[in-house]
């Protein structure tokens, strides 16, 4: 008998179905915004256009697969994929509030591939790269390193380079952007499981007949809704980012209408819930 592959919890889909239904009800919605301000063909005039473009729509598929993810009960692993995209989305709020840096963080480029040479040639033996590629590597992170030299001294001018494209850390990045209010739900509780933490280790312990310790392998029904609502709240600011840099007038009447959708599946009237606020286990 041929055997059906099946990835993911099938149980699992049909609470999360029950659970979201407005969600789900409403996502030809979203799907519908997305479209317009993702699919479609326009002609660019320089890296801004391509930069606020791509990392946007990169986005919008990282909220696709924070989506799957909740539907299939991994609620923690959800949330580590949110972390990813509450910083793109940053990123590209921040760049396009600011394309006089889009230079800056093309460039930085450079200089990550140096560090992923060096980490190679530390790792494996001599000669894995070609000699081409390495002169390359480092001749084009010769043109740009001085951009990215942070004063670890400033009595003996000791420099390094930076870890990142900008001096500016994620979240004084995020609360120049309309993502500041997701600091929390988007940034500061998934970072807490996607590093290694003893927060990611206590979550997943639970107490064993007879008063032991064990390791909980049960859905997170709770942390995977919480993840998708913070995630739907960041999709809309992307969308929000795309109209008001492209000019893109076609979406104020469907991105209203998400916006609208948004608050009629997740805020609760009677409690006035705010969205930018977790719910607990």
């Amino acid at each position: 008998m041929e055997q059906q592959l099946i990835c993911g919890f099938p149980d699992q889909w049909s609470e999360f179905q029950k659970r979201n239904e407005k969600f789900l009800l409403r996502l030809p919605n979203l799907q519908a915004a997305l479209d317009l301000a993702f699919l479609r063909t326009f002609d660019t005039t320089g890296p801004e256009d391509r930069t606020v473009f791509m990392l946007g729509r990169i986005c919008a598929e990282e909220f696709y697969e924070v989506a799957l993810l909740a539907a299939n009960g991994y609620g923690l692993g959800a949330q580590r994929l949110l972390r990813s995209l509450y910083e793109r989305a940053v990123t590209m709020a921040f760049l396009s509030d600011h394309p006089d840096q889009i230079d800056a963080f093309m460039n930085y480029h450079a200089v990550a591939q140096f560090k992923l040479m060096q980490a190679i040639h530390q790792s494996y033996e001599p000669g894995i790269l070609p000699e081409s590629a390495v002169e390359e590597t480092r001749r084009e992170y010769e043109k740009v390193k001085d951009q990215f030299q942070i004063t670890l001294c400033p009595e003996c001018k000791t420099t390094r380079t930076n870890h990142t494209w900008h001096k500016l850390d994620v979240v004084s990045m995020a609360k120049k952007t309309i993502f500041g209010p997701l600091v929390i739900p988007g940034y500061y509780l998934p970072m807490s499981q996607a590093h290694s933490t003893v927060h990611a280790m206590l979550s997943r312990l639970e107490e064993t007949t007879g008063g032991g310790l064990g390791f909980n392998p049960d859905p997170q029904p709770k942390k995977a809704d919480g993840a998708l609502m913070t995630a739907h709240n960041i999709v809309l600011g992307i969308i929000e980012t795309q109209k008001k840099f492209f000019g893109l007038k076609q979406l104020e009447e469907p991105l209203q209408k998400c916006i609208d959708d948004f608050m009629e599946i997740w805020i609760k009237e009677e409690s006035n819930q705010d969205p930018r606020r977790p719910e607990g286990d």
